[in-house]
Parts: C-alpha cells; structure tokens; sequence
C-alpha cells in the first residue's frame, strides 16, 4: 500500500507498525525517498497532551538524570488467537508503542533488552505472545528503559508511563479508564491534522519511518531474546 500510494505521489499516514518487521519498515522507507513523498507513521501517542508535557518536563531536566523510565500497555482482553499466532507477536503487536515512546520520551537509544515473561494455568499457550512480558532496557543517556505489556487486564484497556530521576518521579496515567477512548480519538484527530499540516509543508510532530524501524528492530531484538530464553 505505501509503494502503491508513493508512487502516484501521494503522501502516507501508515498505520503502526509500518511493517511486521523492521526489513519492511526499511523497503516501505525507501521507497517513500525515492518517490519524494512524506511517509508518516501513526504513532499516537506522539499527540496525547500529556504525553508531550512529561516529554518536555524530562527535556528542561525536571527530573534530572534519569534512573529509569517505564513504558505500560496492558490491555483488558486479548485478542483472537487467530491474530495472536500472525501478529508478530506481543513485542511487535504491542511494544513498538511503547519502544518508540520510550525513544521520544527520553531521546535515547534503546539497547539490550532481557526478558521476563509471566505464565499462568489461565494463559494461552501461544510461543511467541505470552500473556505478559517485560523488557528491561540500556538507553543510550545512561538510563534503563522498561516495556511492560499484559494481555489481560481486569480494569480496561490503559497505558501509563512513569519517569525516575534524581530530583523527581512522576506517574503518567494517561489511557486510562475510563477516559480511554476520549483520549484516544483526541490523539487520532490531532495526529491526522498534523499529518496534513505536514504535507502543506509545515514541520511535522509525527512519527518518521526511522523512528519506525528503530522501534521495530528493538521490538524484533526483545522477541529474539525472549525465544532465546525459552530454548
């Protein structure tokens, strides 16, 4: 859809992931440079206004060094196990979210991730898309970075961030039930209108296709690191 799209010179707001792996991330990237159009990737969470004040309170260094920022997305149900065995995954399906929040948030790079899954006799049983994983993280600034995910999660579907430092701690619920879908479609609207600002030639806030292949590469090394651990 992007090379179909690049090549009648249309700009592209891609859904996220922007590829089941990073290697498609890169050819969709690509291609999207050679036809001279804008490829964006529709990581959300880049326009939820809580979101970018705690980006900018860690930029202005309220929070001096930081020690760790954690990234959550646990989710009420899960979904088909259909979807859950061609997904990609729990790290692919879910943690790029979370591992692209974890670059934007911080402006570090994310490396070395070791896994922790949890499994219970209520669990499905599917190999690469356990009920709840952890990745704990090295960032480039010094900081760890962690990535939770649950498929199950009595309360609703929510997402939060916290932020470690040595002169604060903030707590970000900001998906949270039951305000959810509210912030949600706030997010969706502001993303699209900056989407086209962005094609009218204006700077855009959103997600590139590199950022996109970074958050799949670190996706693809956390799933590589968990099935390791399994062998």
């Amino acid at each position: 859809m992007v090379a179909r799209l690049a090549v009648a010179g249309l700009s592209v707001l891609c859904e996220k992931p922007c590829g089941i792996t990073a290697r498609e991330a890169r050819m969709a990237s690509g291609i999207a440079t050679k036809e001279n159009v804008l490829l964006q990737v529709a990581y959300w969470r880049r326009f939820v206004p809580a979101l970018k004040r705690l980006k900018d309170r860690i930029a202005q260094g309220e929070f001096g060094d930081l020690y760790l920022v954690s990234c959550y997305q646990w989710d009420e149900t899960p979904p088909a196990a259909s979807f859950r065995a061609t997904g990609g995954g729990a790290f692919i399906d879910m943690g790029v979210h979370e591992f692209d929040q974890l670059r934007w948030l911080t402006g570090q790079e994310i490396s070395s991730p070791r896994i922790a899954t949890a499994a219970t006799a209520f669990a499905e049983r599917i190999e690469a898309d356990p009920d709840a994983a952890q990745a704990l993280c090295d960032l480039s600034g010094g900081a760890s970075g962690l990535v939770s995910l649950g498929r199950r999660f009595p309360i609703g579907d929510a997402c939060w961030a916290q932020v470690f430092g040595t002169k604060g701690f903030e707590d970000c619920r900001f998906f949270w039930p039951p305000e959810s879908e509210e912030v949600f479609l706030t997010a969706l609207r502001l993303q699209a209108e900056s989407f086209a600002e962005a094609v009218c030639g204006r700077p855009s806030e959103g997600a590139t296709a590199a950022d996109a292949i970074a958050a799949l590469t670190a996706a693809e090394q956390a799933s590589a690191s968990m099935m390791k651990g399994r062998t």
